[in-house]
């Protein structure tokens, strides 16, 4: 049984796909396995991955129906065998020490249940850099200590819900049935929450392993459908009303209070909706959803016009970077 499965939902990505699976068949750690879920793809990717399980056996090619993200994701758990599993999505890729320095980190830990990194975002179409580390980023005097999921949440000063960012030891997924929803779209809101109130012992480690392509027309970048929302937003509400029925310290319950209002934000953004009455119902949802008179607020704003509430996050973001440390 490997050590290591990595996870790559594959759907349409020949121009993206070579350097993503290099980016795996070259780890200076070899104790891995790849599980490929071919998800419907129309281009050259099917080949492309068979040429890596020929060149290969630790990569494995499973194909399926065209099902979405998570349903691939979901494919790829059942399939794989590894003590942890590491997502990876199709168009981005690792560095070449990313399982070693994984694999020295739990050497000196005892199995956690899930370990976090940091990951760098680039433009696809210009190849700059933004910030290394800042979405998920995790304070240097509390990286290599184990914390709860709640733990991290308090004292992260950002939470990035990719799950490419928290490699998962396969036993806990399993037994907490942390699958994604099949057919959800921007799943990653719905998922990472469910993940942090059950882990109890969470490995933040202090490396960039990951690089995030963002380009057009990707999964997480192109225009939803509209009649997708309320399904999401039932999912994120859902789990803010158990956030709240808990018996949490203010601070954190502040942070989820925060994070949660984003994600509906977030989904409407994204979704890029005019306001039509549908729209406005599931507005006045949010508003009814027990929570500090701050993000109500910002949730008001929102509803008179979405341009408001882009401006308010704008001077919100603009505070938060001058409370974020720098690079040394």
């Amino acid at each position: 049984m490997p050590k290591f499965s990595f996870i790559v939902p594959i759907y349409n990505v020949e121009l993206y796909l070579n350097e993503c699976l290099d980016s795996i068949l070259n780890q200076s750690y070899s104790d891995w396995e790849a599980i490929l879920v071919n998800d419907g793809s129309t281009d050259r990717s099917p080949e492309i991955a068979q040429s890596y399980v020929a060149k290969d056996p630790r990569f494995k090619c499973v194909s399926q129906a065209n099902a979405g993200s998570s349903a691939a994701r979901n494919t790829g758990i059942r399939h794989a065998s590894g003590d942890y599993l590491f997502f990876i999505d199709s168009d981005d890729f690792i560095v070449l020490e990313a399982l070693q320095s994984l694999h020295d980190a739990l050497l000196k830990y005892d199995s956690p249940e899930v370990i976090r990194i940091h990951y760098k975002a680039f433009n696809d179409k210009t190849g700059d850099n933004y910030k290394d580390g800042f979405w998920g980023l995790c304070p240097k005097e509390n990286s290599g200590k184990i914390l709860t999921g709640l733990d991290y949440w308090g004292v992260a000063s950002t939470i990035s819900v990719m799950p490419v960012v928290s490699i998962c030891r396969r036993e806990f997924i399993l037994a907490n049935k942390l699958f994604f929803e099949d057919g959800l779209l921007f799943e990653d809101m719905e998922w990472s929450p469910r993940l942090f109130l059950v882990t109890q012992t969470l490995l933040p480690i202090d490396a960039c392993l990951y690089s995030y392509r963002i380009r057009e027309n990707s999964m997480s970048t192109s225009v939803k459908k509209p009649e997708q929302l309320e399904s999401i937003l039932r999912r994120i509400l859902g789990l803010f009303n158990k956030v709240e029925n808990m018996s949490l310290e203010f601070n954190l319950k502040e942070r989820f209070n925060a994070f949660f209002w984003d994600q509906v934000f977030t989904a409407y953004m994204n979704y890029e909706l005019f306001f039509k009455k549908d729209d406005i119902q599931n507005i006045n949802m949010t508003l009814k959803v027990p929570g500090s008179f701050k993000y109500k607020l910002y949730c008001f704003l929102f509803r008179l016009n979405p341009k408001f509430y882009k401006f308010a996050l704008r001077i919100r973001l603009l505070f938060l970077s001058k409370e974020l440390p720098t690079d040394s």
